[in-house]
C-alpha cells in the first residue's frame, strides 16, 4: 500500500511520493508492435442515462363484508437502455476473387469495415462496439379478487394479462446484439421475460370442529395451505448458428418456410416441441426474417401445498408438525427447446423443472 498526500498533478502524478513512482514500468521500445485486428469498445460522449418512466390506475369495490376486488392497469417505458452495437461489421462481397469467394468467415477481418476504407490502418481494428441506447415498454392489466380472512378461510387470486417489448436483450457493450448492425430496429420484439398470461391462487384454511370428543381432536387445529400458479411460455430467439451473412457478428436468424410452429407431438424421451421444417437458413450476405424472440417455451403449472397440524399439550407447550410439496401434482414443466438450427436436437426439448419435492418438520414451542 503507498499513501500520498496532495496536491497531484495529471503530468505528474508521483511528483509528492518519496522515491517517485512506485510502480516503475519500462518505457515501451520505439519498434514495438502495434497488435493486428485489435477488439475495442466505446460510449459516445453524449449517450443519455437509462429513465423509467412508470403510471397506473386502479378501481377496487368492496362486494360484501369480507369480499373485494381490483382491476389495475400497469404501464412503464425504460428509455436509453445501453446495448452495443457492433460499427465495424464485414461487408458482404458477392462473388469470387482468385479463385475464392470473396467473402467468406476465412477473411472476415478483411471485409470489415474500415479494412475496406483504408487496408493498411483496417488490420488493426477488428470487433468495434459502440454504445447506443434503445427504449422497452410494458403494458398490464391486473384484475385480483380476495377473501379477507373469515369463516376460517382467506383467499387471494390474480390475473395478469400483460405485453413487454424492446429491441435485442440488455447486455454489456462487449458485442454486438443485434442481428443487423445497420438496423437495430429489426430486433425489435418480445422481452425475453414477457410472459403475456399469469395467474396466481393461495388459500389458506383453519380447520375449527365445534364441540369435544374424538372428532374435534382429530379435526382441529389443521392448517392446509395451497399455492396455485399458471404462467405463460417465455419467449426463445432462433438462431441460424453460423456467421451465414458474413458480418462476423453472430446473430443471425433463419428464414420462415412454414405456418406450423410447433408440432404438438406426445412427449417423450427428446420432445420434438418444433417443427423441424420450420425453418431454412438464411442465404449468403442476407439476414433471416424470423423475429427476435418469436418462438415460445411451454408454459409453467404448479400447485404448492403446506400442512400444519398444532398439538397443544399445555397452556404453554405446542408441538407444530409441518409437511410441505412443491409441485405437489408431479406436473410435468418442460424447459426450453433447442432454437439453433444447425444443430441436430433443433427444435426438441431435453429437459424439465423439479418434480415433486416433499419434506416435513416438526417444532416445539414453549
Amino acid at each position: 500500500m503507498t499513501n500520498t498526500s496532495g496536491p497531484y498533478q495529471f503530468s505528474n502524478p508521483w511528483g509528492n511520493v518519496p522515491g517517485g513512482n512506485p510502480f516503475p514500468l519500462p518505457p515501451p521500445g520505439k519498434n514495438v508492435p502495434f497488435p493486428l485486428a485489435n477488439a475495442e469498445a466505446f460510449l459516445p460522449p453524449h449517450i443519455h442515462s437509462p429513465t423509467v418512466a412508470k403510471w397506473n390506475a386502479s378501481v377496487q369495490h368492496r362486494l360484501s363484508a369480507n369480499w373485494a376486488m381490483m382491476v389495475s392497469y400497469l404501464g412503464n417505458e425504460t428509455s436509453h437502455l445501453w446495448i452495443g452495437n457492433e460499427v465495424n461489421p464485414a461487408v458482404y462481397i458477392p462473388g469470387t476473387c482468385a479463385g475464392k469467394p470473396c467473402s467468406s468467415t476465412s477473411n472476415t477481418q478483411a471485409c470489415r469495415v474500415l479494412s475496406l476504407a483504408n487496408p493498411a490502418v483496417g488490420q488493426y481494428y477488428s470487433q468495434m462496439t459502440l454504445g447506443d441506447d434503445i427504449s422497452a415498454n410494458y403494458n398490464g392489466l391486473l384484475a385480483s379478487v380476495e377473501h379477507r380472512f373469515s369463516h376460517n378461510y382467506t383467499l387471494l387470486m390474480n390475473y395478469t394479462w400483460s405485453k413487454c417489448l424492446g429491441i435485442a436483450p440488455v447486455t454489456s457493450l462487449s458485442t454486438g446484439v443485434v442481428q443487423d448492425p445497420n438496423n437495430i430496429r429489426g430486433d425489435y420484439g418480445p422481452c425475453s421475460y414477457d410472459a403475456p398470461h399469469l395467474f396466481n391462487a393461495s388459500i389458506v384454511y383453519a380447520s375449527h370442529w365445534g364441540g369435544h370428543g374424538i372428532a374435534a381432536a382429530l379435526l382441529n387445529h389443521w392448517n392446509v395451505a395451497p399455492l396455485i400458479r399458471y404462467q405463460s411460455g417465455l419467449p426463445v430467439n432462433p438462431a441460424s448458428g453460423k456467421d451465414n451473412s458474413l458480418t462476423g457478428v453472430g446473430n443471425d436468424r433463419p428464414n420462415v418456410v412454414s405456418t406450423m410452429a410447433y408440432t404438438g407431438a406426445p412427449h417423450g424421451l427428446f420432445y420434438q416441441f418444433l417443427n423441424p421444417d420450420l425453418f431454412a437458413p438464411n442465404a449468403a450476405g442476407t439476414f433471416g426474417n424470423a423475429g427476435h424472440n418469436s418462438l415460445r417455451a411451454p408454459g409453467y403449472f404448479d400447485v404448492d401445498v403446506a400442512v400444519t397440524r398444532e398439538f397443544r399439550f399445555a397452556e404453554r407447550v405446542t408441538l407444530q408438525a409441518r409437511g410441505e410439496a412443491f409441485n405437489a401434482l408431479n406436473h410435468l414443466n418442460f424447459g426450453a427447446p433447442n432454437a439453433n438450427i444447425s444443430s441436430a436436437t433443433f427444435g426438441q426439448i431435453r429437459g424439465a423443472r423439479d418434480p415433486r419435492i416433499m419434506q416435513a418438520s416438526m417444532k416445539l414451542i414453549f
